[in-house]
């Protein structure tokens, strides 16, 4: 057997190997005014991290969904929900 040969049977073993996980769509997660504005106090206060979520969460009242959300959104929010 070739080099070749040896190399192209390896890569065949190793994609047998591979599993492919499906992950369910993410969900739609609503944020009010209200959430918002919560978020807000406690990053204004400096009283934690706001990537700590436990904390955050106890603070606020939110779920670790909606804080994420506000997280990976908080420029887009804020310019919507500022205002309003």
């Amino acid at each position: 057997m070739s080099d070749l040969e040896i190399i192209n049977r390896m890569k065949e073993i190793d994609n047998k190997n591979k599993i492919i996980v499906e992950i369910p769509a993410i969900r739609k997660i609503e944020i009010t005014k209200e959430d918002f504005k919560e978020y807000e106090v406690c990053r204004l206060s400096g009283l934690t991290n706001m990537y700590d979520l436990s904390n955050v969460g106890m603070i606020t009242g939110l779920s670790k969904s909606k804080i994420k959300t506000i997280i990976m959104n908080y420029a887009k929010l804020r310019e919507v929900l500022k205002d309003e």
